[in-house]
């Protein structure tokens, strides 16, 4: 093969993609939830095609990845905008075909909603406010963080008014990297749920974003401990966000 291909060039193993998908599917299957790719790792057309075949939607970041994958999906998969600078214009050329929103504030959701396709389910991104990435470059948690609603003044702000996110549904949180297994996005939805469990109880879902260099013996435990713990304590439909690295 390497006399056939000009280099430099950027390969994908098929057979080891499949193999991580089909492992994901099973994650996905076994807990009845949604598994949805991030096209930020690659968004490579025909390595797209491949992920698209195993998954139930795409976790976009930009207009532009919304309109790629819009296209190569064809509808059968949904589309999640998550994303701290989002422009009424690209709302307005979605329409009806994005089928979540994740807004970065309140402030943003008070700006957007009048112009929010009623199809939409919406949701507010929000800081756990745990860290478990080393170094704070890369940690959307760290401290002055513009990256979603820090979950303490959330807890605040329903206290102070129960109906602080009329007209949203979800939430969405992204607090790990590099991850083995699934235990940091255990640890963070129980600090979610005993923060804000009142609150949990007006939602229908939640966006669990999960990057992780897979190890599947490592990884079944902690995930069999993260399905039963929502189903048990969270009782809203789940959306597991992956980011794959191999």
């Amino acid at each position: 093969m390497r006399n056939e291909l000009n280099t430099p060039a950027f390969l994908t193993e098929e057979k080891t993609l499949q193999g991580d998908l089909t492992r994901l599917r099973k994650f996905a299957d076994t807990a009845s939830c949604k598994l949805l790719y991030s096209p930020k790792a690659s968004a490579i057309s025909k390595v797209l095609e491949v992920i698209a075949k195993q998954v139930d939607g795409f976790a976009c970041s930009s207009p532009f990845e919304l309109r790629l994958l819009g296209d190569l999906s064809g509808g059968r998969q949904t589309l999640h905008l998550v994303s701290p600078l989002i422009k009424s214009e690209s709302l307005s050329i979605l329409g009806d075909r994005l089928n979540y929103l994740t807004v970065n504030s309140l402030s943003q959701w008070k700006r957007l909603r009048d112009m929010i396709s009623r199809q939409t389910h919406v949701g507010l991104r929000i800081n756990p406010q745990l860290s478990f990435v080393r170094d704070a470059r890369y940690d959307p948690c760290r401290r002055q963080s513009k990256l979603g609603m820090p979950l303490s003044q959330l807890a605040d702000a329903s206290a102070a008014d129960p109906g602080v996110l009329a007209g949203m549904d979800g939430l969405h949180f992204h607090n790990n990297c590099e991850s083995l297994d699934f235990t940091d996005l255990l640890t963070t939805v129980r600090q979610i749920a005993n923060v804000i469990p009142e609150l949990l109880d007006r939602l229908r879902w939640i966006n669990l974003v999960a990057v992780t260099c897979l190890n599947p013996v490592k990884a079944t435990t902690p995930f069999t401990k993260l399905c039963a713990f929502c189903a048990r304590h969270l009782g809203l439909r789940f959306l597991l966000n992956q980011v794959l690295q191999s």
